[in-house]
């Protein structure tokens, strides 16, 4: 059955568990090109929540009297293992000319401090590694990145200390007294309501969300914990705040997690949680966060989401026949859905297979195949055309058996396409099948193939090449197994 919904950055839920993701990021662009950041020394003052690499065996002999504490090896998470790459480290001193070129638009109350700086890196993730590019432009940074960066700081209220009663809403002298001298102070709902406007200055308010519902006192740690996690392994950074006093707080940017272990005071092994996050403080290296901090209610996390359509297509939904294709047939695969999505099919020598059980006498399953060679035939392949607009899929696929005899031609591939009807086919990904054959069989092999949202493509496609010459010209090679797939689209498409 097909099954489709709302998802909001919970991909992990659809991502088998076990296995290993390839995630391609098709047509990313070099985010060197936006800006460069030149890093100073790191100097740190230690208190309960920040700390540096080198200050967490002193956290966890301080908190729990763990003496012999060390990482836990492979426990290291980051977005970069989902996306390719992690948030940028950013300062306020790159901004600062943009500010002053462009006072006249803010008006007295609006600072670059830790808040403005926050969004900014998070901003800055959705275009370099999320490909919206509505936001800055592919092809002119320089043009544009100005007048992003001033769309920012103009709907985010960031107060300072140097303003006036007058100039601060809601809040009067009050707040000016406890910013302090160099104080600035930027309220978390602030933040969501910046972020909700820019959504809907550049259109795309269909397509991302925010939630500061998490700052709220009501929430325990763990609720907390887990929507930092849950939104990571979705491959999305969170913002969070901390109020470490009365006078001073502080907005970063967490991007990954690990777990340290250790035995403690009471001679019990005991595993450590600990958040990787950007201070925006021009820093070369990551600060630390202490989950367990999470429990304080002067902490509070702000999540971004993208928000897709989700349709799932499973091998028993197509209806092909159960045999190979030598020429191209088109067939339209009914859908039960709310989204009025539509989907036609185009196939070459791609059908079912029976598959029998241990005993070989009873058919358990019938497989979807892809089969490139036979004969004179050496390429098979499986289109997905839809009506609205793709901005993710997620590919499952496995060989047949370990003697298709990809290893005879370097020739022999697995490759990804997708459509657009004014750019035609792209080619996204491309993977010699040999290493797919020997080294894990039968591990199913999952691709998470992200869309440039400024890309409007409506089919995908997946084709399997082997030109092999053979001798048995009455036997099927080069045959790949396509198991689930999961569909993405742009809302409102």
């Amino acid at each position: 059955m097909f099954n489709s919904g709302i998802i909001i950055t919970s991909l992990v839920s659809i991502l088998s568990p076990n296995v290993m993701i390839q995630h391609v990021v098709p047509l990313s662009i070099n985010s060197d090109q936006i800006f460069e950041i030149n890093s100073t020394g790191e100097s740190i003052t230690y208190n309960d929540t920040i700390i540096l690499a080198n200050d967490i065996e002193e956290d966890l002999k301080t908190r729990y009297g763990i003496l012999d504490g060390s990482k836990v090896v492979g426990s290291e998470f980051t977005v970069l293992d989902i996306y390719g790459e992690n948030p940028r480290e950013l300062d306020t001193e790159t901004y600062k000319y943009i500010l002053s070129d462009n006072r006249d638009k803010f008006g007295p109350r609006t600072e670059i401090g830790c808040g403005p700086l926050a969004l900014l890196s998070q901003f800055f993730y959705l275009v370099e590694v999320c490909d919206y590019f509505e936001f800055v432009d592919e092809y002119d940074y320089a043009k544009n990145i100005e007048d992003f960066v001033v769309s920012i700081l103009e709907n985010v209220i960031t107060i300072s200390a140097e303003g006036t009663a007058e100039s601060i809403p809601f809040f009067g002298q009050e707040i000016v007294d406890l910013l302090g001298a160099e104080g600035t102070l930027t309220i978390p709902e602030f933040m969501a309501l910046g972020a909700n406007a820019i959504f809907e200055i550049y259109g795309v308010e269909q397509q991302l969300s925010v939630d500061a519902s998490y700052f709220l006192p009501t929430q325990d740690k763990q609720a907390r914990i887990n929507r930092i996690v849950n939104s990571l392994n979705a491959g999305m950074p969170v913002i969070m705040w901390e109020q470490v006093s009365l006078n001073s707080g502080h907005y970063i940017n967490i991007y990954g997690y690990e777990t340290w272990r250790g035995i403690n005071s009471n001679g019990q092994s005991q595993d450590v949680f600990y958040f990787i996050a950007n201070p925006n403080w021009n820093y070369s290296q990551p600060i630390y966060i202490n989950a367990d901090r999470l429990e304080s209610s002067f902490i509070g996390v702000i999540t971004f989401a993208e928000n897709f359509t989700h349709l799932s297509v499973h091998p028993d939904d197509y209806g092909f026949q159960c045999s190979y294709n030598n020429t191209e047939n088109l067939k339209t695969i009914p859908l039960d859905n709310p989204f009025n999505i539509s989907l036609n099919t185009r196939r070459l020598r791609t059908g079912y297979v029976n598959h029998y059980d241990p005993t070989n006498n009873t058919i358990d399953d019938q497989r979807l195949v892809l089969s490139s060679k036979r004969g004179t035939h050496s390429q098979a392949y499986l289109t997905y055309e839809f009506n609205k607009k793709l901005r993710m899929v997620h590919v499952e696929v496995v060989p047949w058996s370990i003697v298709e005899l990809f290893y005879l031609n370097s020739n022999c591939s697995l490759k990804f396409f997708a459509y657009s009807v004014t750019g035609g086919w792209d080619e996204l990904y491309s993977v010699h099948p040999e290493s797919l054959d020997y080294i894990s069989f039968p591990q199913v092999h999952e691709y998470l193939l992200e869309f440039p949202s400024n890309k409007n493509y409506t089919s995908f496609k997946i084709e399997v090449n082997n030109p092999v010459s053979v001798s048995n010209n009455d036997r099927n090679y080069g045959r790949m197994i396509v198991k689930d797939m999961h569909f993405f689209f742009e809302r409102g498409s």
